[in-house]
């Protein structure tokens, strides 16, 4: 009886480290989501520019040819889409863990 007990309070241990992971993924997430509308936005005026962009570097401006700032744009714009994608596959093993162990605990 005792060691099922345990077993209960290991399960309802790991569900809240679970849980944490799982909110700290969604912060992760949403700070992603925002960098990358505001590398949608900056795209876009490059794009709307005529010729002449700047990018801050190290507190300053520096100009840069438009070509290669939007290569640069997309680039990170590919690196945050991994990494979204990463956190979206962690999430749902979290997600499936979490039900697991939900079942343990309920039943």
């Amino acid at each position: 009886m005792k060691n099922e007990q345990e077993s209960k309070e290991e399960s309802a241990e790991e569900l809240q480290s679970v849980e944490h992971a799982l909110q700290n993924n969604l912060m992760q997430r949403q700070t992603l989501q925002v960098e990358q509308n505001e590398i949608d936005t900056a795209m876009k005026e490059v794009l709307a520019s005529n010729g002449e962009v700047y990018k801050l570097a190290s507190g300053i401006l520096i100009r840069s040819e438009p070509k290669k700032l939007q290569t640069e744009l997309e680039a990170k714009k590919k690196m945050i889409e991994a990494k979204i994608s990463a956190l979206d596959k962690q999430s749902l093993s979290l997600e499936n863990r979490a039900i697991q162990l939900r079942k343990t605990l309920s039943g």
